[in-house]
């Protein structure tokens, strides 16, 4: 899959004549074959694209709405246009931007929720009498339309979000003329929520499958590369080859015993071996004593029996999501007010920022980090470099800002520094998980519910 709706010219010419006979012989349609050989696409056959593609996300909606209306018989399940919601905070200043952290999903959802409690209370008629409130939109057109006639400006905003900032009453005098519906509150009261630096962020961990390897096939002649995956069995890998790293499904741990020194041994799961699991119950057990019998150590028992990729952990003051056998990544999302968020906002999408509030901003990121984040504030080594942000230029500044962002929010697991004389991969965190689960107090690993509101805390240590 790509980006291009159109094959390149030189294959069309070398695969015409075949796509010819395929045709010929009823292999193909009309349709699939005009499609291959279409060298430009004219603005109606552009509509119409777009236009399917609307349609399937409207029926992914009617299906949804269907299943939660099974799910809750009792519970009224109603639309809300997602146009809304961006109207609403292009209205009021609420600014969006998806690389901050993950809220703004929090965010749609409230505003959905918001305009859609709105559109009950004022215009019910929209879901219950939809004939009957055609009949006022078409009358708030006509008020649109004389308006601007007046006005000789084009209006831009529907009437659901029009309707939602008019209050139904004087503020002033208190006289009422349609309802006891306050706007001045309900803006208010969605700047506040907005302002708050608390949400919900759970990430569903993940469990590999597929391929029990990397497909990739190294030589025996290839010192380099440990020969430790056999072609096929019995072909030898000194002498055949083999095929590169084994993939892996998830984690555990198991309690061993080494020169009368108990340890807790933090592996991967092969996707051999996890298949193998889940059609056998000794399965894991049995692979960790082959494990235990390799490292010289006795085998006593499994301390965890799953730990997925992207769990999320605590260790050392620091929330961290497991990405690998020696690698993690921060599970702390920055937090940023509706001022911190406009700043953020003009970086990613290229806006000249004051410097002054660029610095203000790495100053906030700054605390964070070390406030909520103490592991990866040591691997970025922030102490030595900080006094030479406020030296460089505006746009290297706005880059120093956005690494530090996606790092942040565990969306990278490096920042280059290069410009502040730092480390090109700063960041990095390889926990040595056996030496932390044996010597130095352990991990507490944390399963959350989906939405992230519960959480069971278990911790594992020696």
């Amino acid at each position: 899959k790509s980006d291009q709706m159109l094959l390149d010219g030189s294959i069309r010419k070398k695969m015409k004549p075949y796509w010819d006979a395929l045709l010929q012989a009823g292999l193909i349609g009309k349709k699939k074959h005009r499609n291959l050989l279409r060298d430009h696409i004219s603005s109606n056959q552009l509509k119409g694209f777009i236009a399917r593609q609307i349609v399937e996300t409207g029926q992914i909606m009617k299906l949804v709405q269907g299943f939660l209306g099974e799910r809750y018989p009792e519970t009224r399940v109603l639309p809300v246009k997602a146009s809304y919601s961006h109207e609403l905070r292009e209205r009021i200043g609420l600014p969006k931007c998806r690389e901050a952290n993950d809220f703004h999903h929090a965010h749609d959802a409230f505003l959905a929720l918001e305009i859609g409690r709105f559109v009950q209370r004022r215009h019910a008629a929209m879901y219950d009498n939809p004939i009957g409130h055609a009949q006022i939109l078409r009358e708030y057109v006509k008020k649109e339309r004389e308006r601007l006639r007046q006005a000789k400006k084009p209006s831009r905003y529907s009437f659901i979000v029009s309707s939602y900032l008019t209050s139904g009453y004087d503020e002033e005098t208190g006289e009422f003329f349609k309802d006891d519906w306050s706007a001045n509150q309900a803006v208010a009261r969605l700047k506040k929520c907005f302002d708050y630096r608390q949400c919900y962020v759970s990430r569903m961990p993940e469990e590999g499958s597929g391929a029990f390897w990397d497909q990739t096939i190294y030589s025996p002649r290839d010192a380099s590369k440990k020969m430790l995956l056999p072609l096929k069995k019995g072909m030898a890998p000194e002498k055949y080859g083999s095929y590169s790293r084994e993939q892996f499904a998830y984690f555990f741990i198991y309690r061993a015993v080494k020169k009368g020194k108990e340890m807790l041994e933090f592996v991967p799961v092969p996707v051999s071996i996890a298949s193998r699991v889940k059609q056998c119950n000794g399965a894991l057990e049995d692979f960790a004593k082959e494990l235990a019998v390799k490292s010289g150590s006795e085998f006593l028992g499994i301390e965890r029996a799953k730990i997925y990729k992207y769990q999320l952990m605590e260790m050392e003051g620091s929330r961290l999501y497991l990405t690998g056998k020696k690698e993690a990544r921060n599970a702390t999302q920055f937090a940023f007010d509706r001022r911190e968020m406009e700043i953020v906002k003009a970086l990613y999408e290229g806006w000249a920022v004051d410097g002054i509030l660029l610095d203000e901003l790495f100053l906030r990121i700054v605390e964070t980090l070390k406030r909520y984040s103490p592991r990866l504030f040591g691997a970025l080594d922030i102490d030595d470099w900080k006094d030479a942000f406020f030296e460089l230029e505006q746009e290297k500044r706005a880059s120093i800002l956005k690494s530090l962002i996606a790092i942040g929010n565990g969306k990278a697991n490096v920042a280059d520094l290069t410009e502040v004389g730092g480390a090109k991969f700063a960041g990095q965190m390889h926990p040595a998980y056996g030496n932390l689960l044996t010597k130095d107090g352990g991990i507490t690993f944390v399963d959350q519910s989906i939405t992230g509101m519960f959480e069971r805390r278990t911790h594992v240590g020696l």
